[in-house]
């Protein structure tokens, strides 16, 4: 959720030496990272109803399934406001697969995900299945050169770069906004927010801006 206005605090990365790849899609509730082999994702769906949020990180190699690509993953969620992953409920963790061919995607988990409701994500069925209902494929409209993907540990304010300098504009980002981090800068990292709503006006709306790192927490396992 983006607020108008300002503030800051919480965790410093590395900046690494090369750019992981970032799908953008057909739906502003899914966000994808390639890395090389590794795979990570968030989905945040939200309706006027069911908030349905939750991480996505592959636990082995990808492998060819018929038409597509496929790689085992894991998904996880947080009950609480700290998002670093030893304090995530770990009797929700669900595994899964990411599936794709070209710009198709398909996300499949054992388990439906807690809160989603069908109306903000269904991921029971993997391509080829016909047992009741359509398999949900995701479309990837768009790739970007990024850091990796991050949450807003508490309201964090929003910076321009003017020259080497930064200097604090209107709004923030709140705690539990998944955000990509696109490059980073000293203290300070330039994020790509995308509204997830409920509203219809304000979902798929794309933020960009600086925070300090220190605003922002590593949801995914560490090395």
């Amino acid at each position: 959720m983006l607020i108008l206005l300002a503030s800051v605090s919480l965790a410093i990365f590395p900046t690494p030496s090369f750019a992981a790849k970032l799908l953008v899609f057909d739906t502003p509730y899914l966000m994808i990272l390639q890395d090389g082999e590794k795979t990570s994702g968030v989905w945040d769906g939200r309706d006027s109803q069911f908030t349905c949020t939750f991480f996505v990180q592959s636990t082995g190699a990808a492998r060819v399934a018929g038409e597509y690509q496929v790689q085992p993953v894991g998904t996880f969620f947080f009950p609480s406001s700290d998002y670093r992953h030893a304090h995530r409920d770990t009797k929700m963790d669900i595994p899964g697969s990411l599936y794709w061919n070209g710009d198709q995607w398909v996300l499949q988990t054992r388990d439906e995900q807690p809160g989603c409701g069908n109306s903000v994500g269904s991921f029971g069925l993997a391509p080829g299945d016909s047992n009741g209902g359509s398999v949900r494929r995701y479309i990837a409209k768009e790739e970007l050169s990024a850091v990796g993907i991050r949450v807003v540990a508490k309201r964090a304010a929003l910076y321009d770069k003017l020259g080497d300098s930064y200097r604090k504009r209107k709004g923030y980002l709140v705690a539990g906004d998944a955000v990509a981090v696109l490059r980073e800068d000293r203290r300070y990292a330039y994020v790509r927010y995308t509204n997830p709503g409920p509203s219809d006006s304000d979902a798929g709306h794309v933020t960009v801006g600086w925070v300090l790192k220190e605003d922002l927490v590593d949801p995914f396992p560490q090395p």
